[in-house]
């Protein structure tokens, strides 16, 4: 005997040993594996840094391109617009028989020949001056010229807004030419003879007549950059061909410095990135910190982005953004819409890694106090709790070996609950003795029997056998077991065994007195470690006799329960299904009142809020701009006064300053109402409109505009035109049309406009039931102007919308 306690003693001390020893292995690599999570974890925040940063860059290249698309709209507007203004003049000076006025400065001579002189500075806009020695005097020729001169009108209106042009000229095939603003003849001559202009003069006649066949608003050109000759740095020309009829007579252009997309490059997010405008010819039109007014000569890309591939960036379609990384570069681009150029951001790696150098410091310090605190908390462990666990092992060793107690090694007091629990556990026999119940084993052997193992001493009151007569028994061979519940009983272990899940068994038991128990059997499986094949279950048994009695007197009660439940549930569904109709009538009455008085408070919201946001806006731009702008100029007129003289210097500020109050009243008055609607009339202004639309959108729009269209008042012509802003607006953003029709007709019945689409179309009973305001307020536009609007459409058929009145055929009789 003791030599079996010294040879457990010696097991139980070598496997302390190697848990001990487990135990630093695992202490070393968790420590190896938290390194390389920390590692891990670096490099992923690099890349995430790295992309975060890629994604900041795009959203700033995107936002840049959006402002200088917007921009170079803004040019081609105006160049467009002036375009329109001169063919629409030549058109109706086509018609008169009487040759026009010419100007003071343009004179006949009796060979038929044409002469223009200098004209003093102060008396007209801008110059018109010879490219040809001599000009034939030809009705044609005089009135290009009489366009040109009154063109001069146009030019300044588009000169008072951004973006600042240079110059704005108009180039004719007969040998001449006009320069707005005014300029000396021989400075003009230079301006006219530039060679960027003759070169798009010449491309604008090679196609003339592809050209007259594309959408007036599509024939627009931008030159090359190039040196300006009287030397105001980099230059770009915007050009557009001018027809008279189908015949091409010359071009209108404008010239802006590249000097003003210098504050779109500049403001860097990194300390040594740069952001780029290129055109196809490979021309830097602006870079970071380039200053285009001291530049003698146009920088090529290739000279300062050596080795990237520009071709690939212009064959991408417009919009969007690109991603390459190149060398230690990482190189963002995006082609512009209004434009053949494009915007490159180049992000150097060392830039990222300067952003990252902060988190990479702070992940070295974490890594240093995790190491830290893993070695401070190892040797807590090893004084606290593995060495009295080494020291514990030794003391049950030595009492096994000597069979006397040995000296008590010196633990923590955690330790000592351990103590406790041994001699808790020698006290369960005697709990598991006054139990309610019994507590046994059973194991199955790989012979199929079923061998009760242990057994408590409860089992005697339970079921009047003594715990000997049943340790080592067969449990399928006692006589408490019926055959039908052996049977069962034997069911449930088989279960149990194969899929090792506890079960409980009920049934009825006669003891040796004669008496009926009701016992519960718990059984829980395990399979055993040193015997493979054999199963053992862990059991109680429990009287549950008075918990049966318990369930039968529920069960009658719940049936007495339950029939009259019923005959109450047959009364109360009488009642419930009358409440249910009335209470149903009662809701459709209210939901249809509510819906007809929100439909009616929501059209009242949406025109209040809109009438109530345009008053804002107007008066906070009068108040922060004018008003600003106004108190300025008052604050400066009394320290001018007060100087013993005027200086120029002072009289070009106050100009400036005037000029600027100029520009925001005409700014806010165009979105007030149109400049185009009110100086050219209505059929320009909606060439206009339906241009800015299909820059904007991207909408193919077809149009059928006579030109002129004669209205009596501005008010007919303004209705006219936002019914057509309303309802092109309305077939781009709802309808998802295809193309879009838009016609203005002029005839004896009045005036016709009609806007149609091939799009998904609207059911005409539910815009109606919505209460659409667009709807709603093209009719009252249309009735307020005294004409009549017809609004067509069904769901898959598209819609037309069509806009007459009669009193403009008589303003046309009149005219």
């Amino acid at each position: 005997m003791k030599t079996r306690k010294e040879n457990n003693s010696s097991q139980a001390a070598n496997l302390a040993g190697r848990l001990a020893a487990i135990y630093g292995r695992v202490v070393i690599t968790a420590a190896l594996i938290f390194a390389a999570l920390v590692t891990v974890l670096l490099v992923k925040q690099y890349y995430d840094k790295k992309n975060q940063m890629i994604r900041s860059a795009t959203d700033d290249l995107e936002e840049r391109a959006i402002s200088v698309d917007y921009f170079l709209s803004n040019a081609a507007e105006d160049v467009i617009e002036s375009k329109i203004w001169a063919q629409d003049y030549l058109n109706l000076s086509r018609d008169n028989e009487d040759p026009p006025e010419l100007p003071k400065t343009v004179r006949l001579d009796t060979g038929g020949k044409i002469h223009v002189a200098e004209p003093p500075h102060k008396d007209i806009y801008g110059n018109i001056v010879l490219t040809d020695s001599e000009i034939p005097a030809g009705s044609d020729a005089i009135r290009q010229i009489d366009m040109a001169f009154k063109l001069f009108e146009v030019q300044r209106i588009n000169h008072y807004a951004p973006p600042d042009f240079t110059w704005s000229e108009f180039y004719s095939t007969k040998g001449f030419g006009s320069v707005y603003p005014w300029s000396a003849s021989d400075k003009s001559v230079r301006i006219l003879q530039r060679r960027v202009a003759r070169d798009m003069l010449r491309q604008f006649e090679t196609s003339a007549a592809d050209l007259k066949q594309r959408n007036p608003f599509e024939s627009r050109l931008w030159s090359e950059a190039y040196v300006d000759v009287p030397g105001r740095g980099l230059m770009i020309t915007c050009g557009s061909p001018v027809f008279d009829g189908d015949r091409f007579i010359g071009m209108v252009s404008a010239e802006m410095s590249l000097d003003f997309f210098s504050h779109f490059v500049e403001k860097q997010q990194t300390a040594n990135g740069a952001i780029m405008i290129v055109n196809s010819r490979k021309q830097i039109l602006s870079t970071t910190g380039m200053k285009p007014r001291l530049m003698e000569r146009v920088p090529v890309f290739g000279n300062h982005a050596p080795g990237l591939d520009l071709e690939s960036i212009f064959n991408t379609n417009p919009g969007g953004a690109g991603y390459l990384h190149s060398g230690k570069n990482h190189i963002i681009s995006t082609r512009l819409n209004n434009a053949d150029w494009a915007m490159i951001k180049i992000m150097p790696e060392s830039d990222i890694m300067r952003a990252f150098f902060p988190e990479a410091l702070f992940g070295a310090v974490v890594v240093g106090l995790m190491f830290g605190f893993l070695a401070a908390a190892n040797r807590v462990m090893n004084r606290y709790f593995v060495k009295p666990a080494l020291g514990f092992v030794d003391f049950i060793e030595a009492e096994a070996t000597t069979g006397r107690p040995a000296p008590r090694p010196k633990v923590p007091p955690v330790w000592e609950q351990w103590f406790i629990r041994m001699s808790d556990t020698l006290a369960l026999k005697s709990v598991a003795a006054n139990l309610p119940g019994a507590i046994f084993q059973l194991k199955k052997t790989g012979s199929g029997n079923a061998t009760l193992t242990i057994v408590s001493s409860g089992v005697e009151q339970l079921l009047g056998v003594a715990a000997e007569d049943l340790v080592n028994r067969d449990a399928f061979t006692l006589n408490f077991l019926s055959g039908r519940n052996a049977e069962q009983f034997k069911q449930k272990l088989r279960d149990s065994e194969s899929d090792l899940k506890p079960f409980a068994f009920e049934t009825a038991v006669t003891i040796p007195s004669g008496k009926e128990r009701w016992v519960r059997f718990i059984l829980r499986p395990r399979k055993e470690r040193d015997e493979p094949g054999e199963t053992m279950w862990d059991g109680l048994m429990l009287d549950i006799s008075d918990r049966k009695r318990l369930e039968d007197q529920l069960l009658e009660h719940r049936d007495r329960l339950e029939e009259t439940v019923a005959s109450r549930t047959g009364e109360l569904k009488n009642v419930n299904e009358e409440l249910r109709r009335e209470i149903q009538e009662r809701i459709k009455s209210e939901a249809a009142l509510k819906v007809s008085e929100e439909r009616i408070r929501a059209m009242s919201q949406k025109a209040i809020r809109a009438q109530d946001d345009e008053r804002e806006r107007l008066s906070r731009e009068l108040h922060d701009e004018i008003g600003q702008q106004f108190a300025a100029v008052l604050f400066q007129l009394p320290a001018i006064k007060n100087k013993p003289c005027i200086c120029p210097d002072d009289i070009v500020r106050i100009e400036h300053m005037i000029r600027d109050i100029g520009e925001d009243l005409h700014r806010i008055c165009k979105g007030l109402q149109p400049m185009t609607l009110t100086q050219f009339g209505l059929a320009p202004a909606l060439k206009m409109l339906l241009w800015e639309f299909m820059e904007t959108y991207g909408a193919k729009i077809v149009t059928d505009i006579e030109s002129p269209v004669h209205c009596p008042d501005n008010e007919l012509a303004a209705a006219a035109y936002r019914i057509c802003q309303e309802a092109v607006s309305n077939s781009i953003r709802h309808s998802g049309a295809e193309k879009i029709l838009v016609s203005l007709k002029q005839d004896a019945r009045g005036i016709e406009l009609t806007v149609r689409d091939n799009g998904r179309g609207f059911d005409m009973d539910t815009a109606k039931d919505k209460g659409n305001l667009g709807l709603s307020g093209m009719k009252r536009r249309a009735e307020q102007s005294g004409g009549r609007l017809e609004i067509e459409s069904a769901p898959g058929r598209g819609a037309r919308v069509a806009f007459s009145h009669p009193a403009l055929a008589a303003a046309k009789d009149e005219s």
